[in-house]
């Protein structure tokens, strides 16, 4: 009696599927079921992601007749799809013999970044087949490998852009205690530094001096920046400062262990220190995830929690570890920086 259309237990147990489905999707990314007859097959869902991208997902053995009439309404304007593909549908091997794998089909539109948060119409000629609001995005960082036409090459890739204009919120809470005087050794632009000034903290920077730099730092920081060479020793006395932060910097500095034994000469009382946690890369490879700042061509120094620990242990009383940048997928978390709190 449990196979009736529309029964209560079966009503349940769509109901249940569909929590799980919406459970194991990507983080940031809402479903919206379709499910119209379309070209000999069926339009499933739309899928909008909080990069920009949006996809309408079916199956059709006709993939040109899948996409032909299919366009996607956005600030009174229509949009084609940039990318037409196949994807796996094992799920369909009943139905279309025995190569389901090339017959689902995925019709992906890129917005245009004034369509952040617009509303969004899914439309088979003129018929309105769902209407979705759309993601609250940004440009995303490496945007252009949504469709350059170009093969590019590793710079390209693994490139070096300008030092940041702002400054994690889950940094700056971590160094918002921290004694001053402070040193942000390898300040960037002073986007850390201009925050902690705000905040009534006694905050100086150090950066190399390069015309990349100089034009770079923000109002906030401009004139309690130091520009030097590089060199070590730095150009200020030992215990100059009760507080040091070095964030995202040591896994650019060739001589890393100079660098930590000039953190520890620096402060009198403590030091903060942040690197890229490359154990992100095993615990995220069974999803195929690598954190996007792997992506930085200036690396040249991979930590994990213990080889940070062995480089400044022998340099500070006591080293203790957090992690922040979090990720999850699926049943997964991990974070993409390792934090130091260093106490001399």
């Amino acid at each position: 009696m449990f196979s009736r259309v529309g029964s209560l237990p079966e009503r349940i147990a769509r109901r249940v599927r569909a929590r799980i489905i919406r459970r194991l999707l990507p983080r940031g990314l809402q479903r919206v079921l379709i499910q119209r007859p379309h070209a000999g097959g069926v339009l499933d869902a739309v899928e909008i992601s909080g990069d920009g991208t949006v996809a309408v997902a079916g199956w059709s053995a006709d993939e040109s007749a899948f996409i032909g009439t299919l366009s996607l309404g956005v600030l009174g304007s229509r949009l084609k799809p940039a990318h037409v593909f196949r994807v796996p549908r094992p799920d369909l091997a009943r139905l279309n013999g025995s190569h389901p794998e090339r017959l689902g089909l995925i019709a992906e539109f890129v917005l245009p970044p004034d369509a952040s948060g617009r509303p969004l119409t899914v439309l088979v000629e003129d018929t309105a087949v769902a209407t979705v609001d759309g993601p609250v995005f940004r440009p995303p960082d490496y945007g252009d490998l949504f469709g350059n036409p170009g093969v590019w090459h590793r710079e390209q890739v693994y490139g070096v852009g300008p030092p940041q204009p702002t400054v994690s919120s889950e940094i700056l809470d971590l160094c918002s205690d921290l004694p001053g005087p402070l040193l942000d050794f390898g300040c960037g632009a002073g986007a850390l530094l201009s925050r902690l000034r705000q905040a009534g903290i006694d905050a100086s920077g150090l950066e190399l001096d390069t015309t990349v730099m100089r034009s770079a730092t923000l109002p906030g920081a401009a004139g309690h920046v130091t520009f030097y060479d590089g060199t070590l020793p730095s150009p200020f006395a030992s215990g100059a400062f009760a507080s040091v932060t070095c964030c995202e910097v040591l896994e650019h500095i060739p001589d890393y262990r100079g660098a930590a034994a000039a953190l520890a000469r620096l402060t009198r009382d403590r030091a903060l220190i942040t690197v890229p946690d490359m154990s992100s890369i095993p615990r995220g490879l069974a999803h195929g995830v690598v954190p996007w700042h792997l992506l930085e061509g200036s690396h040249v120094n991979f930590f994990t929690q213990g080889s940070l620990a062995a480089t400044l242990e022998p340099h500070f009383r006591r080293v203790r570890f957090a992690r922040i940048g979090e990720i999850r997928c699926e049943r997964l978390r991990f974070y993409t920086s390792l934090v130091a709190f260093c106490d001399k």
